[in-house]
């Protein structure tokens, strides 16, 4: 879908962002119910708007990603996760969510991705109330058990606390994940990424990047020990 334009544009896609929300919601009842609980049962995977859900076996080999609780196979007996992610654009916060939502079977909510399949412009006034409708979205995924990445930056230590409260609240698991990348090295990357942008990408010039840097407020270490999990990926 190009980009949508006209005196009508704003109506035509809140009607396409709730006829793609509604599909997702229609998706996530059905792999619910497909839920798979018995031990030795094959494994199931369920396409939910192209994120991948492997429904494994409970009597399948333990490895290393099973300390990570995540997934339908650990819902009747564990919490879910709340990931969330702390970083500026270009600091490696889609390599990773995409990584892990491959590894574990998390649901990865990305702003940007949707705003793109929608077909409308990365910068339209439609992105606040389709982030009020993700919002909705992954917390009711949380409160049936579902484990989800939230690959937007969470800049403000606000954000932060706020996303913290809403999982203690869900009894779900908080996990932490802070890219601290200098500033040379994001805009290297992103120079490379502008060239060659890929799907869902959000083009982003020197002068963004310098202003999301003064908009940045940095987790310390006491905030990040509030989390149950925490991890710094630093360059």
């Amino acid at each position: 879908m190009g980009i949508i334009e006209g005196p009508d544009a704003a109506l035509l896609k809140e009607n396409h962002l709730s006829a793609e929300l509604t599909r997702l919601r229609t998706g996530l009842r059905a792999a619910r119910e497909r839920r798979v609980t018995q031990p030795g049962s094959s494994a199931r995977t369920a396409i939910l708007r192209g994120a991948k859900v492997a429904l494994h076996s409970p009597g399948s080999s333990r490895s290393d990603l099973d300390i990570y609780i995540y997934g339908f196979q650990k819902n009747m007996i564990q919490r879910p996760v709340l990931m969330l992610f702390c970083g500026l654009p270009g600091s490696g916060k889609t390599t990773f969510a995409r990584e892990r939502e491959r590894e574990t079977g998390a649901i990865r909510f990305s702003t940007d991705e949707w705003m793109a399949d929608l077909g409308i412009d990365f910068f339209d006034e439609m992105r606040d109330k389709l982030q009020v409708r993700l919002n909705e979205l992954w917390k009711e995924l949380l409160e049936h058990g579902q484990s989800v990445i939230l690959e937007d930056g969470t800049w403000k230590r606000e954000e932060r606390d706020a996303l913290r409260r809403v999982a203690k609240r869900l009894n779900a698991i908080t996990e932490v994940h802070y890219f601290d990348v200098p500033f040379a090295e994001l805009w290297r990357r992103l120079e490379l990424r502008n060239a060659n942008p890929t799907y869902g990408t959000v083009p982003i010039t020197k002068e963004l990047l310098e202003e999301s840097l003064r908009r940045l407020q940095r987790p310390d270490m006491g905030e990040l020990s509030l989390f149950d999990r925490c991890v710094v990926h630093s360059w």
